[in-house]
């Protein structure tokens, strides 16, 4: 699991400082052990991030990484919603409000369009830094990622 976050700082700029941000967006495919040169990003990774921003929550994402990305357009009812590092588990409710209204308000409407009559499948890695660093890799219904976030939160929250 470190690999994967070393493998990540290793590709930053040098003046990149982590604790300017309370989540870090990064592609897809960073911990994949064929690792390609191009890093991975879906269209649905790009809106789930632009409503995390629009929450307030202080993002790094490719701009400020610097890492160069490529658009993968997946034929699928699936949903990836890309893979996040997050360094402040205070905006895991927000984090939660965002997912829900991803898929269960009208908000994110282009996305269902199509998808209307089909079971909702989400990928998605999610790192979290605390005393150490933990690692959720998910496939599944977007009700039992939520469930999993808020016992995570709550934990957090006990802590």
């Amino acid at each position: 699991m470190l690999n994967d976050l070393d493998r990540l700082l290793d590709n930053l700029p040098e003046q990149f400082n982590l604790d300017d941000y309370q989540v870090i967006f990064f592609p897809e495919n960073l911990a994949s052990e064929n690792n390609s040169s191009k890093w991975y990003q879906s269209p649905e990774a790009v809106l789930f991030q632009k409503a995390l921003r629009a929450e307030g929550i202080t993002c790094a994402g490719p701009t400020e990484t610097s890492l160069e990305t490529v658009y993968l357009d997946r034929r699928s009812s699936d949903i990836w919603i890309g893979a996040y590092w997050i360094l402040n588990t205070v905006v895991v409710p927000f984090f939660i409000n965002v997912l829900a209204a991803m898929f269960f308000n009208r908000r994110f409407n282009q996305l269902e369009e199509n998808r209307a009559e089909e079971r909702k499948v989400i990928h998605t890695t999610i790192y979290f830094r605390r005393k150490n660093v933990s690692k959720i890799e998910f496939q599944g219904d977007p009700e039992t990622l939520i469930k999993i976030l808020k016992a995570i939160g709550e934990l957090d929250g006990e802590a």
